[in-house]
């Protein structure tokens, strides 16, 4: 039988998936087509010429392509690049998002250049020449789950995010203007959430914080993320909000510092806008400077989407970070639809392992192979597993006999100030 590694309720019809094979060397072909028959697929499609591929994908709809590399007269680069123009140029039509096309490169170039250079292009997997059938079937069938995956979801929420752009945009200037006043006023303050080491038979130790922001409302109370960070990302106040959250989370950490005792290091989202900007590295050092928090007890957290984006200079970036000392911890880990095989290029201390999978664990046998997964896939990095969402006894129980040690959920503790963190583990 086939073997596939995404949730059942996702079942894949393999014989309707249409697949195109573009490669000059027939023989190649011949084979990689041979080996998907065998899995079960029927509705393949080969060109040896990637100009009449190209022409045959514009007037067809593939759910997956497999582009070899090597090609003399277009390469699998270059025909991936005109592929994507065409179908971002013709897809639905404004705010829809882009169809969620897999493309496979195959190639004999181990080169890791190469790789984050194709990825960071679009390409969302690689299979090495000379193939291995077990690796080609199992990368075709986990990238054609998740694009089923991503087509489900835009299907039940493009409804809903129409409803949401039309409110939205009626209400949102009013909003806007009370973020402003909000940043001006300095009404953001940081919770913060423990993140516990816990060995077997000794007692639980902080080890860090996230640092999570809440806006003071003068008349709604205490209001969490969702109800300000969209908006003040789109309208640009995230620069000046991020930044006095940042100073904020290095203050206390000072502060705990002081006192005599603190975490080993406090972790800071950065939003999609903040880690674009130019002037982060400079505002970072500033901010070195002026808390004189040491660059190692801070970890800035970022989304694997947003790494996604460009994960080529996203590379760069996180390495010039490391080099100053700084930790760097992916956040969301698992739920941005990319494959694990990109973590091997991120230059990360820290993953987090998403709360959606741990909401359901120990019973739900998908969460566990997930969060299984990506333990395992961490550790041969060298890299520290955070495990966010833990609430129950049975959930750190499971947790900790597959060797996850670094904990956040509310089992040991919800968000909460500088104050009550220091009194309950830190005095």
């Amino acid at each position: 039988g086939v073997q596939t590694c995404a949730l059942p309720i996702y079942h894949l019809q393999l014989s309707e998936r249409a697949i195109l094979i573009v490669d000059d060397l027939p023989p190649q072909a011949r084979l990689l087509m041979r080996v998907l028959e065998q899995a079960g697929y029927q509705n393949l499609t080969v060109e040896h010429d990637p100009y009449v591929a190209l022409e045959r994908f514009k007037q067809e709809r593939f759910d997956l392509i497999l582009l070899d590399y090597e090609m003399p007269e277009m390469n699998g680069l270059q025909l991936m690049e005109q592929m994507l123009q065409h179908q971002q140029q013709f897809h639905d039509g404004p705010g829809d998002a882009v169809d969620y096309l897999p493309i496979i490169m195959v190639t004999a170039d181990d080169q890791e250049s190469l790789r984050i250079h194709a990825l960071s292009n679009g390409a969302k997997d690689f299979v090495s020449k000379p193939f291995n059938r077990k690796e080609v079937v199992s990368r075709v069938n986990n990238l054609l789950e998740i694009r089923q995956m991503h087509q489900q979801l835009l299907e039940q929420n493009r409804e809903l995010n129409e409803q949401i752009q039309e409110r939205f945009s009626s209400e949102e200037r009013e909003r806007i203007e009370e973020i402003e006043r909000g940043v001006t006023e300095q009404q953001f303050v940081l919770l913060y959430q423990p993140q516990v080491r816990v060995n077997k038979g000794e007692a639980p130790v902080l080890e860090g914080v996230e640092a999570l922001a809440r806006w003071e409302h003068p008349e709604r109370g205490l209001l969490p993320p969702l109800d300000f960070i969209d908006l003040a990302e789109r309208s640009g106040l995230i620069f000046e909000l991020g930044e006095q959250l940042l100073y904020q989370a290095c203050r206390q950490f000072m502060q705990w510092l002081e006192q005599g005792r603190a975490p080993e290091h406090i972790s800071v989202n950065l939003s999609a806008k903040q880690f674009s900007d130019s002037k982060l590295e400079q505002k970072l050092d500033k901010l070195l400077r002026e808390t004189q928090i040491p660059p190692n007890c801070l970890c800035l957290e970022v989304t694997e989407s947003i790494m996604m984006e460009d994960i080529e200079q996203g590379v760069e970036l996180l390495k010039r970070l490391r080099s100053r000392g700084l930790r760097i911890s992916i956040d969301d880990f698992g739920t941005g639809y990319s494959s694990l095989s990109y973590l091997k290029y991120f230059p990360i201390d820290m993953l987090k392992i998403d709360r959606s999978f741990v909401r359901e664990l120990p019973e739900d046998q998908a969460g566990v192979a997930i969060v299984r997964a990506i333990h395992q896939l961490a550790k041969g990095l060298g890299v520290d597993t955070v495990v966010e969402g833990c609430e129950t006894e049975a959930q750190l129980e499971f947790l900790l006999e597959e060797g996850m040690r670094l904990i956040q959920g509310f089992y040991y503790g919800k968000p909460e100030t500088g104050d009550v963190v220091a009194q309950r583990w830190l005095l």
